[in-house]
């Protein structure tokens, strides 16, 4: 029910008259990110390029401030590697696929770059999923725990974008930290080992149609 309240919301923004963005167009990017765990520190932890692409729309408030609302497929990947019992070590790649919806208020600085800052919430299509390595016993798990994770996760972003002209086109090139609000962890909560949170950076393309 909440999936499709949720696609309803961003249905219902993006086609309305009162929420119209004389300015909007597509994006693609990638992004790396990292859990944060709160009593944990893994042995070794490894950043791995996803991927985002998407739409945008921007309604000008003041001749300096602006909204810029976004819904954006994206693909993430993490790995690290920890030590496990009997001071055996595991190597895990996790990977998430899920909507995002970033809401962020644009003003202008200097030359057409702009500073960012807003809120993103993000709703979890499938993921995690993982896939687990035991190097000593070349063992090796893969799983999907989609079920047992959050549905959404929520962030404060803050970020940097410059707007430029090439053949008479407008583009946009963003960069992006988001530093997650809510806890993250695995459902039921009796069972909860670890919470965790995620930061992320994103670097976006856009281009206006």
């Amino acid at each position: 029910m909440k999936k499709y309240l949720f696609l309803f919301i961003i249905i219902f923004i993006f086609t309305n008259n009162s929420f119209a963005f004389p300015k909007y167009g597509i994006l693609v990017g990638t992004n790396v990110e990292k859990m944060d765990y709160k009593n944990f520190e893994p042995k070794e932890y490894h950043y791995l390029p996803g991927f985002i692409m998407g739409m945008f729309g921007e309604k000008q408030i003041t001749s300096r401030l602006s909204l810029n609302l976004e819904l954006a497929y994206n693909y993430s990947r993490n790995e690290y590697v920890y030590y496990s019992t009997d001071e055996m070590y595991v190597q895990s790649t996790y990977t998430k696929q899920y909507l995002s919806l970033p809401i962020l208020f644009k003003m202008n600085l200097i030359q057409k770059l702009d500073l960012q800052l807003g809120i993103q919430s993000n709703y979890n299509l499938v993921g995690m999923e993982y896939a687990s390595l035991f190097p000593e016993t070349e063992y090796k798990a893969k799983g999907n725990i989609t079920s047992q994770m959050r549905k959404n996760d929520n962030f404060f972003c803050v970020g940097l974008g410059k707007q430029f002209d090439i053949f008479h086109n407008n583009y946009r090139l963003d960069l992006r930290f988001l530093k997650g609000i809510n806890d993250n962890s695995f459902l039921p909560k009796e069972d909860m080992r670890e919470p965790w949170k995620l930061t992320r950076i994103e670097l976006l393309f856009g281009m206006e149609l």
